[in-house]
């Protein structure tokens, strides 16, 4: 009786044990799957729902290999922890073509408007720019964004108005003097031009208009007309030309069988030279270097061309003159 009551007592102990044990591992299977959180994820509008027991976004997509990029737009951060019946929201970004001061890049965005692209990018745009969409246009794959930068600005640019020259003519002076009896004085004006710009490029220019902000001032010259040659006793000649001749000098005393008149009838004397009438005409009045003034009163068989011979009144300054090249001749103004 005693074995059978032994043998009861431990078939109800092992079913105890068996029992508590059950009760323990159910227990634990419970627990376990209260240890697991149900995520919802939304990646490009694709839905699925998992059960994680990461504890961070970052964690859990790895854990279900689902990388994300820098690039990509989610509605939680990676070190966000999770939360029982979290969703999870995934934009993929996708790759424009965004071309700005004529160059193109490739850029990556979601589905935003096209004005957070360009701040993104650093682009402002002004009234003048062009943009081939609308800046609340929203994003779209493979979209392209053409802008073009256009700017204008004024240009003032000061140039120098040059003065005029005025000459007056003096026949009084010889053709070699020139005076300024004013000077000169520069003026100014202010040329105004529109200059548009595109990408930083000049692509047309307006010209506005000037203004003469300072009036220049002419300058005024006396200029001489008349062949004035000053003697060496102070005296000035007006001559019409002046011819390089060979001077001969002579005197009465050397010409046998003169009468003491000249071709002309005139007595012989200082101041009678005789000529070439064909290259100074008879009583043309004359100047002449070393000799003083002079008339074309007399002709000689010798004389032709560019010669002249000069009367003196004594042998002594005949010898001391002789004869002389390149004597200046003036033919002086009656």
């Amino acid at each position: 009786m005693k074995n059978i009551l032994k043998k009861e007592v431990n078939f109800n102990l092992v079913i105890i044990v068996f029992i508590v044990s059950a009760i323990s591992l159910m227990l634990m299977y419970y627990a376990s799957l209260l240890s697991y959180k149900q995520v919802y994820i939304v990646d490009n509008g694709v839905k699925s729902v998992h059960k994680t027991k990461a504890k961070t976004v970052g964690g859990f997509l790895v854990s279900i290999n689902l990388p994300v990029r820098n690039i990509d737009k989610m509605n939680k951060e990676k070190n966000e922890e999770i939360q029982k019946g979290m969703s999870i929201e995934i934009e993929r970004a996708f790759p424009i073509k965004l071309c700005y001061n004529e160059k193109i890049r490739k850029v990556f965005a979601t589905e935003i408007p096209v004005s957070a692209v360009l701040a993104t990018n650093n682009i402002v745009l002004s009234e003048e720019d062009y943009i081939n969409v609308k800046i609340e246009e929203s994003v779209k794959p493979n979209m392209i964004i053409d802008v073009k930068d256009y700017n204008t600005e004024i240009i003032e640019k000061k140039i120098v108005i040059p003065y005029n020259e005025k000459i007056i003519y003096a026949s009084d002076l010889d053709n070699s003097v020139k005076t300024v009896m004013k000077e000169g004085i520069n003026g100014e004006k202010v040329v105004r031009d529109k200059v548009t710009y595109m990408n930083g490029k000049e692509i047309k220019r307006e010209h506005l208009g000037e203004e003469v902000t300072k009036k220049p001032q002419e300058k005024v010259i006396k200029k001489g007309t008349a062949n004035i040659y000053k003697a060496v006793n102070g005296k000035a000649y007006s001559y019409k030309k002046m011819i390089s001749m060979t001077a001969t000098a002579y005197t009465l005393s050397e010409l046998k069988g003169s009468t003491g008149r000249t071709s002309l009838g005139l007595k012989v004397r200082e101041g009678i030279v005789a000529v070439d009438p064909k290259v100074i005409p008879l009583r043309t009045k004359l100047y002449i270097e070393g000799y003083g003034e002079a008339m074309a009163g007399d002709t000689g068989g010798a004389i032709k061309g560019n010669k002249i011979d000069l009367y003196m009144d004594t042998l002594g300054e005949v010898n001391k003159y002789g004869r002389r090249k390149n004597v200046k001749v003036y033919i002086l103004n009656s």
